[in-house]
């Protein structure tokens, strides 16, 4: 049996969240929007042990930042 597994990213988890605001007719800010992406990975490692995506979560003065979605986003 073969299962075919899609690369899960930080930004496709940020478009799954964004997504879903969309849906629910709410507003994402990008500070929000890296916060949501960095309890997933959070998560992850709490519940799976490994890491969702590859991406480097930085230290940023307001909380943790993916650099790449917040160049993309801001």
């Amino acid at each position: 049996m073969s299962l075919t597994t899609k690369k899960v990213t930080a930004l496709s988890v940020a478009e799954y969240f964004i997504d879903k605001a969309n849906k629910d007719k709410k507003l994402i800010t990008n500070k929000k929007l890296q916060k949501l992406v960095y309890y997933t990975q959070a998560w992850s490692l709490v519940l799976k042990n490994k890491k969702l995506f590859n991406e480097k979560i930085e230290a940023w003065v307001h909380g943790p930042a993916i650099k790449s979605l917040y160049v993309k986003y801001k």
